[in-house]
C-alpha cells in the first residue's frame, strides 16, 4: 500500500522581508553587475539601499545570478550588514537575500541583529524559524515560531511553519492544532487545509482527512497533493476504486507524478 502523504509548504515557508520597496532600474543594474560596493552604499540613503535589497532578493529567489556572482553579491550583502544604520528591517532583508543564496550562517546574523534590534520583529523570527528548520535544529525552530504566535495570535505564516515542524518531529496531534488555527484565520488556504488532511491521516483519522481534502478541493480543484493525499487516505479505508480516481486527477495535472502513479499501480493491484 502507498503510505506516503505529500507535504506542501507553499509560500509560507519562505523568507520575508516585511517591506515592500518600489524598484528602480539603477537597482536592477547594480544587482545583474554586482557592483554595488561601500562608497555606493555611503552614497545611498535608506530607499536606495532598500531598493538594491528588493532587487537583489528577488534575484536570488529566482536564481537568477551566476555563482562568481552570488559570491560578490554576499560581499556586498555583508558590507551592508556591517555598516548599517539601526535599521532592522534592513538587516532582515540581508538576511533573507543570505538565505536564498545558501549563505546560512551569515543569513543568521542578519536574522539575530533584526531581532537584537526590534525584539517584537515578529518577521525575522519566522524566517529565523525557517532557517532553523532548514539546517534541521526543529525544535529550535518551534521556540521560535511560539514566540511570534505569542505575539501576533493570528500571523498565519507562524502556525503554518509551526504545524509544519511538529510533522517533521512526527507530532501530528500538535501539528494538526496549529493547522487548525490556520484555517481559522485564512479558510482558503489550501496548503493547511492539505496538511490538517496530512496530520489527521497520521493520527489514524482518514475519514476526517478526506474532509480536510475535499476543503482543499473545493478551494482549488487541480490541487494535486490533495488528490494525491485522499487517493492515500480512501487507500487506508479499502476504497480502491475512489482511490484510483484521486490519483487519476493527479496525473491530469502532473502527468510525472511519481507517488500517483505508484498509488494508482497499488489500487490496480488490488
Amino acid at each position: 500500500m502507498v503510505s506516503r502523504c505529500v507535504l506542501f509548504g507553499g509560500s509560507q515557508e519562505s523568507f520575508c522581508t516585511g517591506c515592500a520597496v518600489e524598484e528602480g532600474e539603477e537597482a536592477q543594474t547594480m544587482v545583474n553587475k554586482c557592483v554595488f560596493t561601500l562608497s555606493h552604499f555611503e552614497n545611498w540613503d535608506e530607499i536606495d539601499v532598500k531598493r538594491f535589497l528588493a532587487r537583489a532578493l528577488e534575484n536570488s529567489k529566482k536564481n537568477m545570478l551566476s555563482s562568481e556572482n552570488k559570491v560578490k553579491l554576499a560581499e556586498t550583502l555583508g558590507s551592508i550588514l556591517d555598516h548599517s544604520a539601526q535599521e532592522d528591517d534592513i538587516a532582515r532583508i540581508v538576511g533573507s537575500t543570505f538565505a536564498y543564496l545558501g549563505y546560512n550562517d551569515q543569513a543568521m546574523e542578519g536574522f539575530d541583529l533584526a531581532i537584537s534590534r526590534k525584539e517584537d520583529d515578529t518577521t525575522a523570527l519566522n524566517n529565523k524559524g525557517v532557517l532553523l528548520a532548514r539546517i534541521g535544529k526543529v525544535k529550535d525552530a518551534i521556540s521560535c515560531y511560539d514566540k511570534v504566535t505569542s505575539m501576533d495570535p493570528n500571523n498565519e505564516k507562524a502556525w503554518f511553519n509551526k504545524g509544519k515542524a511538529y510533522i517533521r518531529l512526527k507530532r501530528p496531534t500538535k501539528g494538526s492544532e496549529c493547522f487548525k488555527r490556520v484555517v481559522e484565520i485564512n479558510p482558503k488556504n489550501v496548503s493547511a487545509w492539505n496538511n490538517l488532511g496530512v496530520s489527521l491521516r497520521m493520527m489514524g483519522k482518514p475519514k476526517q482527512a478526506i474532509k480536510c481534502y475535499n476543503s482543499a478541493l473545493r478551494i482549488n480543484k487541480n490541487y494535486k497533493w490533495a488528490w494525491n493525499n485522499k487517493g492515500i487516505a480512501l487507500m487506508f479505508r479499502r476504497k480502491y476504486k475512489e482511490a484510483e480516481e484521486c490519483f487519476k486527477e493527479v496525473l491530469k495535472v502532473n502527468p510525472d507524478f511519481e507517488e500517483a502513479k505508484e498509488g494508482l499501480l497499488a489500487c490496480r493491484g488490488k
